[in-house]
């Protein structure tokens, strides 16, 4: 919170600091850049710094929403069920890079899944943004949680060869 509150005060929104004139590398800076537009809007106050978690919660049910209603589900069940994880309950209310991990995460598998299964053009553009996003919010630990998953998958079901396709932007 400190950092996002140094970043709003002194506008400097390239290099994060930990004390004025001290970087502070250990983190990607997205969690950061959320939390300072927060406080630039909001003040300086414990709500604005944690905010952006609470509004990841809500785009996060919108995320699933679609697949819910395609499985003729009522989205008070998955959204029941995602907010009684005590893990995902305490993070919509903490400052952490967790939340910004979890919707790129999510719309990583939300968009590889759109653009194999219903042919969504849509899809391999979102799934490239949600990775570009996801190493803003916690580096390549983006790519290692959601590579080996897509590859099981694909050699399972035989279709590497499906998602070179359906996923090349040429």
């Amino acid at each position: 919170a400190e950092i996002a509150r140094i970043m709003a005060e002194t506008g400097n929104w390239v290099t994060p600091q930990i004390d004025y004139g001290v970087p502070f590398w250990a983190k990607p800076p997205l969690s950061t850049w959320l939390s300072a537009i927060s406080i630039k809007i909001l003040g300086v106050n414990e709500f604005a710094v944690r905010f952006p978690s609470f509004v990841i919660s809500i785009l996060l049910l919108l995320l699933i929403r679609p697949i819910a209603r395609r499985l003729n589900i009522k989205l008070i069940i998955p959204a029941f069920i995602l907010f009684t994880i005590p893990e995902f309950l305490l993070h919509v209310g903490v400052v952490s890079t967790d939340m910004t991990l979890l919707l790129s995460l999510t719309c990583i598998m939300v968009a590889f899944w759109e653009s194999l299964h219903e042919g969504k053009t849509y899809g391999k553009y979102l799934f490239f943004a949600a990775v570009g996003v996801g190493l803003l919010a916690k580096g390549p630990l983006v790519i290692v949680l959601t590579g080996p998953p897509m590859l099981v998958w694909a050699l399972l079901f035989k279709h590497l060869k499906k998602i070179f396709n359906k996923l090349a932007v040429i």
